[in-house]
Order: C-alpha cells, then structure tokens, then sequence
C-alpha cells in the first residue's frame, strides 16, 4: 500500500515550512470523496491561518526607516566613488597617487549598492576599514574625509535600524507566526496519518495519486535540508 512518507517540518526554515504546505494544500484538489472534504477544510484552515500570520509579520513598522537609511548609505558610498574619480585627473601627482590608492581599494568591494543587506554591509565595514588606514591626512589630500565620515555614520545608522527591524521581525516570528505554524504543521501531520489510514479503508484508487505527488514534494523538501546539512558539515571542518 502507498503511504506518504515522514518528514520533520520543525527542521524547515519558515519560508520553507509554508511553502510546502502551500503546494500540498493545491494538491488536496485530488482527494475528492465526498468523506474526504472535511479533513481538507480543517487543513486548508490551518495553511490559511499560517499564511495571513506570515503577511501580518511582513508588515514590519521598522523596514521603511532601514530602507531610507539603506539609500543614504548609497548615496554616501557613489559620492566618495565619485569624488575620488574625479582626483584620479588632478594636476598634482601626489594627490592622483593617493586618489589611485582609495580606487583601488574601492576596486576591490565592486559596486556594494545593489546587494543584499548582509553582504552590502559586511563589504561596506571593510571597505571603511581600508579607507581609514589610509590615514586622515591622505583622506584630506583627496577631498574625501567629509566623504569618508558620511559613509561611517551611514553605516552605523543602517545597522541601528537593522537591529530595530530584526528585533520587531523577532518578536512576531516568537508570537503569532509560530504558533500559526505549529498549528499547521500539525494540521500537515493529521492529514497525513488519516490519508495513510483511509488507503486501508478505501484502497489506493482515490488516494494513489495524491500519495505519490505529496512524496515528490517531500523528497524534495529533504534534499534541501540534506544539501543543508553537508554545507554546515564541511563548514564546521574548515
């Protein structure tokens, strides 16, 4: 007999977790005894309930002030770009020098304006730390000190408001959003164990399909956490 197979959704991401309920929740269109609608309301309730949870948390009254601050720090990182391309053309040779130092190092981060927050950030930090090795007198020589100090205090700002919006995140991932989950993936499991039981009593016909398409989403779901799991291993190793 066709069983769907086990799978421990507290070992998915969130994001993760919803996602399959959402695509098993589309394959429910398949269990069409007449006896069957019952058990597909209560779980389309409960995937219903997790994802209006999941829209609320994504209001966060904390994202407009990082994005806001996320733009200054664009703005302040293609100003010092710019200042120091225009000193590559200036008339002294020592100031030129000193601009193809900071060109270079601008060089090495690329564009950080267009990336992830992560990633813009963690570049942005070393990017700065290279800047003020150059010293304060150099800084000056190349008209980028002024530059250079927006740039920090951008980023200290963005950082504030990141914390602000991760702990507002935070707070809604702990309150609703959780307990939403935790009431679908119970959901998940009891339609589970009843299709696996209801096989026995009505044969495979009426549930052969939805087994199979439910296990491919599965297997699917256990190949990320395993490609998840190899990552965090050879991570630990290095």
């Amino acid at each position: 007999m066709k069983t769907i197979q086990n799978l421990h959704l507290t070992r998915l991401r969130t994001e993760e977790d919803f996602g399959l309920q959402k695509r098993v929740e589309a394959e429910t269109a398949l269990l069409t005894l007449e006896s069957d609608a019952p058990m597909v309301a209560t779980y389309k309730a409960a995937v219903d309930a997790f994802d209006e949870a999941l829209k609320a948390s994504a209001k966060n009254p904390m994202a407009a002030s990082t994005i806001r601050a996320d733009e200054a720090a664009d703005a302040a990182w293609v100003g010092t770009n710019m200042q120091i391309k225009a000193m590559l053309n200036h008339p002294d040779e020592t100031r030129r020098v000193i601009a193809e130092d900071a060109a270079d190092i601008f060089a090495k981060y690329g564009n950080i304006t267009n990336l992830a927050y992560n990633e813009e950030y963690g570049r942005m930090h070393n990017l700065l730390q290279d800047l003020d090795k150059l010293g304060e007198e150099k800084l000056q020589k190349i008209c980028i000190d002024a530059w250079v100090a927006e740039m920090h205090r951008c980023y200290d700002a963005f950082r504030a408001a990141d914390a602000a919006r991760t702990a507002a995140a935070a707070g809604r991932e702990v309150g609703i959003v959780k307990e939403k989950r935790i009431i679908a993936d119970e959901a998940f499991r009891t339609l589970c164990t009843r299709v696996n039981a209801l096989v026995l009593v009505n044969g495979e016909a009426p549930y052969g399909e939805f087994i199979d398409r439910v296990n491919v989403i599965i297997a699917q779901a256990k190949a990320v956490l395993a490609s998840r799991e190899t990552r965090a291993k050879k991570k630990r190793q290095t």
